[in-house]
Order: structure tokens, then C-alpha cells, then sequence
């Protein structure tokens, strides 16, 4: 009798430790957004030079959702990016709102493969919840935003670069707007391959068909100014007035052999000036 007594103890220990699992399975099944409610993270054109990104959040409930805050956690950042804007946002039966976060800088020690949740706080049926769900991505942009900042970051510590001093041209010749290197001692081995043309700016070069002037140079000791030979991609009348990335560059680099690509934008002085001669160019 004592070991039958002792098996049904066990059984019930079991058992209640079955039971205190099914429960835990079943509070975090109920933790998660409720159902119809969905987020996703995306990057939007504009969003790209302010380094931010958007949470959409999809209502398709039959009741009106007040997010009163958003963030997503991603350790290839130094911090969590947080809702740019701060107030409660109220989405309505059938919609979805994207609410654009800032991204913090990049953590470049950070593996490359994390694991990226989003935080939402809200208000549904007069309940406030907080709930944090793996994110999903619209399309792949994190990850290529930390690789190209951290290069950028490498690139950086081995060379200053910038643009300028500008010089335009009559219409029908080339400008020319010099790229300024600027070594920085105990950096990695740099080689510039290439500058791309923009939607705005292109090149004088003998390929007419290229979309991208040569650079093929090693950073070296000593500064140097390459001068590039630019011209106007497009000459309609909507070109100048609705710009908006036409004087950021992409340069293709190699750092230490690890071949990508970093932005380099005109300073505000020197995109407006490149915008005048544009226009100036284009009316001939």
C-alpha cells in the first residue's frame, strides 16, 4: 500500500506539473496581439536619409485601436527605436497606419543575425496591453542597413570624404564637383571603385551607356581631390522641384578586400547650388 501511495504522489506531481505548463503555453498564446491585429516593419524612400523606419499596424478588428506607443528592439542598434511622434494614434476598423520610428546608431560588434521584436502599447475595448511580437519585414532592409553603416563606419576611420567646392558650367558642358579624400592614420586598407550616377546627376565619360564613374583609387598618406565631370540625368520639368535624394551618392568601396557600397549627401549649401545650375543647365 505505502508504494501505491507513493506512485499516485508521483502521478500527481506530474500531472499538476503538465497542468502549470499548459498554462504558462497558454498565457503566452494570449499575450500575443489579438487576432486581426498584425504589425510589420518598412522602410520608406523618405525615410532612408533620416534613418528611420515605419510600423505598420493593421486593424482588421471590429473595434478602434489606439496605439499609444511603439518600439522595436534590434541589438544591431545601439538603443531601441522608438515612435518619432509622441502621441496616441487612432486606427479604425478595416485600416492600416504606418508610425515611423528612429533608428538609433548601428551597433557594429553586434552579430549579424538577431532576433528584432516590436513592442506595441494600445488601447482595445478600453483595455490598455502591452504586447511584443517578432517583427516581420515588408522586404529585407535591416540587415543591408547595418552591413552598409558599419562599412561606412570603416570607411570613416580611414578616410574623411566629402564634396566640394563646386563648380557649374554653361549648359551643354559638365560641371565639376570634386570628391575630397582626406587620409586618417591606422585605418583599414581602402580602395575606392566607384561613384554612381543619381537620379538627377550623371557623368561625362567616354562610356555613355555607364552608370557609374570610376574611381579604381587606394587611400593613401597624402589628401587628394578627384573631379568629377557631372551633368544633369534628366532635364524634366518636375526633375529639381520634387527631388529629394539627387545629390546623395552611392560609392562602391572595398575595405580590407570586403567589397560594398556607403552614401555619401551634399552638404544643404551644396545641394542648392547643384539644384540651380540644374535648372539653369536644363533651360539652355
Amino acid at each position: 500500500m505505502p508504494g501505491r501511495a507513493k506512485h499516485r504522489r508521483g502521478l500527481a506531481a506530474v500531472a499538476a506539473v503538465a497542468l502549470a505548463l499548459t498554462g504558462c503555453a497558454a498565457a503566452d498564446a494570449a499575450d500575443g496581439l489579438p487576432p486581426g491585429v498584425a504589425v510589420e516593419l518598412t522602410q520608406l524612400r523618405s525615410d532612408v536619409a533620416e534613418r528611420r523606419m515605419q510600423v505598420r499596424v493593421q486593424n482588421d478588428t471590429d473595434a478602434v485601436i489606439e496605439v499609444e506607443g511603439v518600439t522595436v528592439a534590434d541589438r544591431r542598434f545601439a538603443e531601441p527605436a522608438h515612435q518619432v511622434i509622441d502621441r496616441s494614434t487612432s486606427i479604425a476598423p478595416g485600416r492600416t497606419v504606418a508610425l515611423p520610428v528612429q533608428l538609433a546608431p548601428a551597433a557594429c560588434a553586434a552579430p549579424a543575425a538577431v532576433d528584432v521584436t516590436v513592442t506595441l502599447t494600445y488601447r482595445l475595448d478600453d483595455a490598455l496591453r502591452t504586447t511584443t511580437v517578432a517583427a516581420r519585414e515588408d522586404f529585407p532592409f535591416l540587415a543591408d542597413l547595418h552591413a552598409r553603416e558599419c562599412l561606412a563606419a570603416s570607411v570613416a576611420a580611414s578616410a574623411a570624404l566629402s564634396l566640394g567646392p563646386f563648380a557649374p558650367s554653361p549648359p551643354g558642358e559638365p560641371a565639376v564637383l570634386p570628391l575630397e579624400v582626406a587620409p586618417r592614420a591606422g585605418g583599414a586598407a581602402v580602395r575606392l571603385v566607384a561613384i554612381r550616377e543619381t537620379n538627377l546627376l550623371s557623368y561625362r565619360q567616354r562610356d555613355a551607356a555607364a552608370t557609374a564613374y570610376p574611381l579604381d583609387r587606394r587611400v593613401g598618406a597624402t589628401a587628394e581631390s578627384i573631379a568629377l565631370p557631372i551633368i544633369p540625368a534628366r532635364c524634366d520639368p518636375h526633375a529639381v522641384q520634387e527631388d529629394k535624394r539627387g545629390t546623395v551618392f552611392t560609392l562602391d568601396v572595398e575595405v580590407d578586400g570586403r567589397a560594398g557600397t556607403i552614401q555619401l549627401a551634399a552638404s544643404p549649401e551644396l545641394r542648392a547650388g547643384i539644384l540651380t545650375w540644374v535648372t539653369a543647365w536644363c533651360r539652355g
